[in-house]
Parts: structure tokens; C-alpha cells; sequence
């Protein structure tokens, strides 16, 4: 009976991860999803704050849909779209850099570091809350290294061995 209990957590936590690990990020969604929940990704390099972008003017890009706010940034998208897209496919830069689980980002909190840009966790439902970007901005050079480290290992495939 212990054995069975013990099996059957350790198979949900294993299920857990799996789900977490394997959950479409920000940017990548379903194929009719709205990246950033709409604001446009060049607007945080080219104007230097984020701005919503408008429904005309988008772009589908491996499987998720961008806007712009303008038709400029739209075609600078369009020419290096690698270029703008938020580091660590959207997630919470600071919850990757803590081995944490995967948090939404909320796109008005954010920072560019070495031309990438990073979004960050609302930690308050009522108001904007920039805590988490306060302590990644505490030691930003650790926070990035970190957090490529563990997204590196987070997104390794998987290796399945027969055993012989």
C-alpha cells in the first residue's frame, strides 16, 4: 500500500512537470492566439515603452499573431523577427532565472539587457507591481546567466533509452 501511495505521487509530480514544462509559452500558443496580449514587440526597442498594437496591422510568426502600432515597426518585425521576440519564449525572465515554474508575464513590466528584451510577473491582480524585475535589477548579470542556464536545461529534449 505504501509503495502504491509513494508510486502514485511521484507519477503526478511527474505529470505536473510535464505539463509545465511542455505548456505553450506567451509567444507561441495556439495558432489564433495574440502574442503579449496584444502589445506590439518592436514598440519596446523602437519607442522605448510598450504600446498595444492594432488588429490591422499584425503578423503570424511560428504560430502565434503580433501586433503593431505602427506599419513601420511591423516591417522591421518582418525583416529580423527574432530580433524583437521577448527572451525565454515570454515567460517570466526572473521565475526562469529561480528554477521556478512558468509565470505569465505581464508585458508592461519589462527591461532590455544585452539587446534582449525580458518580461516579467505581475505580483499584484490589482495593480502593476514591478517586484520581481526590482529583484532581478538587484544583480541583473547573475539574474541573465541564470536564467539562460536554466532555460537551456528546461528545453533540452528529451533522451529515451530502451535500457540494452
Amino acid at each position: 500500500m505504501k509503495y502504491y501511495r509513494y508510486t502514485l505521487e511521484f507519477l503526478t509530480i511527474l505529470l505536473l512537470a510535464f505539463l509545465t514544462i511542455s505548456s505553450p509559452a506567451v509567444g507561441q500558443q495556439a495558432s489564433d492566439s495574440v502574442a503579449l496580449t496584444g502589445y506590439d514587440p518592436v514598440a519596446y526597442f523602437e519607442q522605448g515603452r510598450p504600446m498595444k498594437g492594432l488588429k490591422e496591422q499584425h503578423v503570424t510568426y511560428e504560430g502565434a499573431t503580433y501586433l503593431f502600432y505602427s506599419e513601420e515597426n511591423k516591417a522591421l518585425f518582418e525583416q529580423n523577427p527574432d530580433q524583437y521576440l521577448p527572451a525565454f519564449d515570454g515567460w517570466c525572465a526572473f521565475a526562469v532565472a529561480k528554477k521556478s515554474a512558468r509565470k505569465l508575464p505581464d508585458p508592461r513590466i519589462w527591461k532590455i539587457q544585452d539587446g534582449r528584451l525580458l518580461l516579467f510577473s505581475n505580483a499584484s491582480h490589482t495593480h502593476v507591481d514591478d517586484s520581481y524585475a526590482k529583484a532581478w535589477n538587484k544583480k541583473p548579470e547573475q539574474n541573465l546567466f541564470d536564467a539562460d542556464y536554466y532555460w537551456m536545461i528546461m528545453n533540452l529534449p528529451a533522451v529515451v533509452t530502451t535500457g540494452e
